[in-house]
């Protein structure tokens, strides 16, 4: 059973699938057992082969942009920063969509291990989001490689939806013990000058920092 006998490989891998990012692809999963290169992404198809088999996670095929690379945000502000140019933001948020969508599989925690662990798993229920949910697997990771205290403390959406009806809710935050924003991450697909400045006016209204990749 995964659950008595797993490896800390099985239960790094199985963690992040349930309670930090929805899906991933195969090289995101290397990246979530030990960083790149072909002896990591070996190893995170066996993890996760064994975890498909016990039943625990999913493979399936989306149609998806390729991960962006994502080395730093595009726009980042804290309380008593200058209000950012939403245009330039916009205009660089939206250039680097350069590659057409392709069809990737992808792998995700199952609904059995969502139940077991107390977590999300499942299929996607909007398969349109695929490429954002990529992404903000790409952005966990860009932030557990550069500041491991922070990646320790991320929250996705899922978690604080249902505490926050009818409330802009960012894709992710860092949050304390208590469940205090620390900081609020958001991924910008092809976001409008518009849309970029109601990130910021919900972050400024609660003073709380983001970060917009």
């Amino acid at each position: 059973m995964i659950r008595t006998s797993s490896t800390p490989t099985q239960r790094e891998m199985l963690f992040a699938l349930t309670h930090r990012i929805r899906l991933a692809t195969g090289s995101q999963l290397g990246r979530t057992s030990g960083g790149p290169g072909s002896t990591a992404l070996e190893s995170a198809r066996k993890t996760i082969a064994t975890l498909e088999r016990a039943g625990f996670a999913v493979s399936f095929q989306v149609r998806a942009h390729p991960e962006l690379s994502l080395e730093q945000p595009i726009c980042t502000w804290k309380p008593g920063s200058p209000t950012p140019a939403f245009g330039v933001i916009s205009y660089r948020l939206r250039v680097r969509w350069i590659e057409a969508p392709e069809v990737i599989t992808v792998y995700a925690a199952s609904e059995k291990a969502a139940r077991r662990f107390a977590g999300h798993g499942g299929r996607l229920p909007h398969p349109l989001q695929a490429t954002h949910d990529l992404h903000m697997t790409g952005v966990f990771l860009q932030l557990r490689e550069r500041s491991p205290e922070e990646a320790a403390l991320w929250v996705p959406e899922e978690k604080f939806a249902n505490k926050r009806r009818g409330q802009k809710l960012p894709d992710a935050e860092i949050q304390d013990e208590k469940g205090r924003t620390l900081k609020v991450i958001e991924f910008g697909g092809s976001y409008s000058p518009e849309r970029v400045r109601k990130v910021h006016e919900d972050c400024e209204r609660r003073s709380v920092p983001y970060e917009l990749w």
